[in-house]
């Protein structure tokens, strides 16, 4: 079970020239709204909780931000783990078990999609072949 408050921070070290100050998320929180797929959700967006206003890449007050996603029927609301998040584990706080990882990458890679280890469990429409020339045509130099 995933504990009730959960936050990640990309681990990764902001580079140098990026003017972008810390960006904490808050995956969930048990006073948020936990979403639904009946939900009459139209539109989204993120308000900085440091801050107290709408968070848009950076541009709302200086400092680290606490950045959570905001529904315009139901106020803040529980996030689903981004892939970048899976790809860094160790941003998240409270540290997750192996367990709980689990759970994290199964809601986020459900049968039939690639996971971030590589393992495909039979997506529709790819074959291997295509997926090869894929990663061949991405990883060599565009020539015009």
């Amino acid at each position: 079970m995933l504990p009730p408050r959960l936050l990640w921070r990309d681990p990764r070290p902001i580079p140098r020239l990026d003017p972008q100050d810390i960006v904490i998320k808050v995956v969930r929180d048990p006073s948020f709204h936990e979403p639904s797929e009946t939900d009459p959700c139209v539109s989204f967006g993120y308000v900085c909780l440091t801050h107290d206003r709408a968070y848009v890449g950076g541009g709302c007050g200086e400092g680290e931000h606490l950045v959570a996603s905001e529904c315009s029927v139901h106020g803040p609301e529980n996030i689903g783990a981004h892939p970048l998040m899976h790809r860094f584990p160790t941003g998240f706080t409270p540290a997750l078990t192996p367990d709980q990882y689990a759970e994290l990458e199964n809601d986020l890679y459900p049968e039939g999609y690639t996971r971030p280890d590589g393992r495909r469990d039979g997506i529709p429409g790819r074959s291997d072949e295509r997926i090869t020339a894929w990663r061949r045509a991405a990883n060599e130099p565009f020539h015009p």
